[in-house]
């Protein structure tokens, strides 16, 4: 293999402009970031003036009602070892969902464009016939969009393979991440948030799912879509008669306490009106091992298969060749789209 120079980049131009979008995005701050002084830099030669800030520029801070000391603002040319234009771009800012850029680059710079995930299922126990008198192990492998039509396919590929009941536990294997504090707070107080689901090295679906509320002839009726296998909901939501006022997006959804081997709870609170017909929205719910249990026994039973065991994390458990492996249809690349183009966290 060809030595890499440590300054350069399978990349090639995109390294420069994407280390120019990450200068320019990092300087950007909400009306409510406080700007803080930056360790000294070194000597380079001086910007364009302050006053470039007027005009149409200098209309759109006071728009947001924002001054000129809550912006940071770098551009610098591709062809140029210094910015054109500065503007605090030396103090640290939030830099909001643009920080993106930075882990977009790292993984294209690691991993590659064309880079795959892997998740690997491995049988522990005996197949007899078409029953597996064992546990099933999933070893996660960081697939960041494993999603319902993904599982859906993985496990009619098992089912392909023979194997119709599971009389053990389906067994995640987490280790290729660092053990994550799944009772973090979310950064904003709301974890029903999509946006605030923490990483997982076997992350399915989002750890969320669509909340379905249509009205019913005295109470709001709720569904998830996909559906989740033992999942116990406790609906607290007042149907209100009239036109649509109170919708989906206003109700409460939180993981309600639920014993060791017992179904998973969650609580929905809030008013809806029956004037706002069937509506839907998207909503993080349960840890991620009660998630992947719903999920990938919800997705089992709909195959045709039978699986009564419980699910539980046991780092190490996928050792050697997988017996079956789902291969993302996605490349790293596609994913980076999605993650910059839509935001997606």
């Amino acid at each position: 293999m060809a030595r890499r120079d440590a300054g350069s980049s399978p990349l090639g131009p995109r390294r420069r402009l994407v280390s120019a979008l990450v200068l320019a995005a990092c300087g950007v701050v909400g009306a409510s970031a406080r700007a803080q002084p930056a360790a000294p830099t070194a000597q380079r030669s001086p910007p364009a003036p302050l006053a470039a800030l007027a005009g149409p520029l200098a209309g759109w801070l006071r728009a947001a009602g924002l001054g000129p000391e809550q912006l940071g603002l770098v551009i610098w040319p591709l062809d140029s070892s210094t910015p054109a234009f500065e503007h605090n771009g030396g103090r640290a800012f939030n830099p909001a969902s643009t920080m993106k850029l930075l882990t977009s680059y790292a993984g294209l710079s690691l991993l590659g464009p064309e880079y795959r995930w892997r998740t690997g299922a491995f049988l522990r126990g005996q197949l007899r016939g078409d029953v597996l008198q064992g546990d099933l192990v999933l070893r996660g492998g960081g697939d960041p969009k494993l999603v319902a039509e993904d599982l859906a396919q993985f496990v009619s590929r098992m089912r392909a393979e023979g194997l119709r009941e599971l009389r053990g536990d389906l067994v995640i294997d987490d280790s290729l991440y660092a053990p994550i504090d799944e009772t973090a707070a979310a950064f904003d107080g709301d974890p029903s948030q999509p946006y605030n689901v923490l990483p997982h090295p076997l992350l399915m679906n989002f750890k969320s799912a669509r909340l379905v509320v249509q009205p019913g002839r005295e109470r709001a009726e709720i569904g998830f879509d996909p559906p989740l296998a033992d999942l116990r909901v406790d609906n607290q939501v007042r149907l209100l008669s009239g036109p649509c006022r109170h919708g989906v997006a206003g109700l409460l959804v939180r993981d309600a306490p639920a014993a060791e081997g017992a179904a998973s709870r969650v609580s929905i609170s809030g008013s809806y009106s029956a004037g706002c017909g069937e509506q839907g929205v998207f909503t993080a719910l349960l840890s991620h091992r009660r998630f992947i249990h719903g999920f990938f026994k919800a997705a089992w039973e709909s195959a045709g298969g039978i699986f009564l065991g419980d699910t539980r994390a046991e780092r190490g458990a996928g050792r050697g060749q997988p017996w079956l492996e789902w291969v993302s249809p996605r490349t790293l690349a596609e994913v980076v789209r999605d993650i910059n183009k839509f935001s997606n966290n």
